[in-house]
């Protein structure tokens, strides 16, 4: 009932029930189609867990944010800083779950809990970590930014 080609060997099909889609694959596997001999395969449907069903978590934003607990916005990070550099300068303070350096003067690190973040924001704010003195505050997520001219 739909479908989607996007040009690189492969598409995707949709049909109305289960049982469609397993008949369409098992007649059309090993067919020439446009051209080209065929193997079709029918997906699993996603399973949603217990926890999704019961927190209504919209596109898995929220289980995201409980997973990785408080993430850590840290400024005038050297760009040649490594992961474990940070992970290791962090983690004096607390349980560094994930660092980040997109190597463009600034860096994440994610901690388990709130108190841990908090108390490496006091011990490292104004600090020199990796060579560098830099500036921590707990990360602020972006709203999506509508692309385009502004109105005014």
């Amino acid at each position: 009932v739909d479908c989607f080609n996007p040009g690189k060997g492969f598409a995707f099909v949709t049909f109305s029930t289960p049982e469609e889609a397993a008949a369409a694959a098992e007649a059309l596997t090993g067919k020439e189609v446009c051209g080209s001999t065929v193997s079709v395969n029918v997906s699993k449907p996603k399973v949603k867990t217990e926890a999704d069903k019961k927190e209504g978590v919209k596109a898995g934003k929220n289980k995201k944010e409980k997973k990785e607990g408080i993430r850590l916005f840290v400024n005038n990070v050297n760009e040649n800083t490594s992961q474990d550099d940070l992970k290791a300068a962090f983690s004096a303070h607390g349980t560094v779950t994930d660092a980040y350096n997109p190597g463009k003067g600034f860096a994440f690190v994610n901690f388990a809990t709130e108190e841990e973040a908090n108390a490496a924001i006091e011990a490292l704010n104004g600090k020199e970590v990796c060579g560098k003195e830099v500036e921590c505050n707990v990360a602020k997520f972006k709203k999506k930014v509508q692309k385009g001219r502004a109105r005014s």
